[in-house]
């Protein structure tokens, strides 16, 4: 997968988040994809978890 796809499958991934919320009526708890990042294999993975706290996760496994 290229990032572009994966720009492309996180802005698929919002739309229906949102259209779900819609239908709820609230958007309230629920997980929604913000960003996506590249692991260590070369794969491309959609994540709700911020930015810092995946890099903060990464620094403490790279320094085990």
């Amino acid at each position: 997968m290229t990032r572009h796809n994966a720009e492309r499958a996180l802005g698929r991934a919002q739309t229906k988040r949102g259209r779900r919320g819609d239908t709820q009526g609230t958007r309230r708890g629920m997980k929604i994809e913000h960003r996506s990042y590249q692991c260590e294999f070369g794969g491309w993975h959609l994540t709700s978890e911020s930015r810092s706290s995946y890099e903060n996760r990464t620094k403490e496994a790279t320094h085990r």
